[in-house]
């Protein structure tokens, strides 16, 4: 049943990536914080990604899960960087 319940809510996901994004000091400012760990987890990771993240730390700790979402993070934005540049151009 607190499997569904955190599957579900989408506060809790994103909660539950900015933890540990918290962790290795990413969300630097305001709008990190707020409006590109929302897309990070609803766009990028989706629920899926998230339960994954979350079977991981089950089955490991929050240091592997952290090296995780750090990678990803890193992925995430470099991805974001390459659609910026194609805007600009």
């Amino acid at each position: 049943m607190v499997w569904t319940v955190r599957f579900s809510v989408a506060n809790g996901r994103r909660q539950y990536v900015k933890r540990h994004l918290k962790f290795v000091e990413r969300l630097n400012d305001v709008h990190e914080r707020k409006v590109t760990a929302k897309r990070f987890v609803h766009q990028y990771l989706g629920e899926d990604g998230v339960f994954i993240l979350r079977l991981v730390a089950h089955n490991t700790n929050t240091i592997t899960v952290t090296e995780f979402v750090d990678a990803l993070w890193d992925n995430f934005k470099k991805k974001q960087m390459v659609g910026q540049d194609e805007v600009d151009v």
